[in-house]
């Protein structure tokens, strides 16, 4: 068990900010995409002797995170009345882009959910 350990805090370390930044570019919410990306790598944890095994476990680590928020969004949806939902973003230029422009960025944020996060997936991973 010791080296499963090793391996997988290994793909945590050189993988967090990829991911963060990919699951930023669909989410734009800097603390939600966060917590997406804490719990799909907790459950890339759970599954990590499939997960390691994937033929793109990063994509497997952020597709795992959009699809949290979605499960959030719509345990929200039921919860608040329509028109009470928070259209507005919080990203926190201060986190860096990697080398994406802002540009890019922006872009991304007009296209449809679906269409981005195919996007995100394809080409920034």
């Amino acid at each position: 068990m010791g080296r499963e350990r090793l391996d997988f805090a290994e793909f945590y370390e050189g993988s967090w900010a990829p991911c963060l930044k990919a699951v930023l570019a669909s989410q734009a919410n800097q603390q939600k995409a966060e917590d997406q990306l804490a719990e799909a790598f907790a459950r890339a944890w759970a599954s990590w002797w499939n997960v390691r095994r994937h033929p793109a476990p990063r994509a497997w680590v952020v597709r795992t995170a959009l699809n949290v928020g979605v499960s959030s969004w719509r345990h929200q949806r039921r919860e608040l009345a329509l028109g009470e939902q928070d259209g507005a973003h919080a990203y926190d230029t201060d986190m860096g882009t990697g080398g994406v422009d802002d540009s890019l960025l922006d872009a991304l944020r007009h296209l449809p959910l679906r269409e981005r996060e195919v996007v995100v997936l394809r080409l920034l991973l």
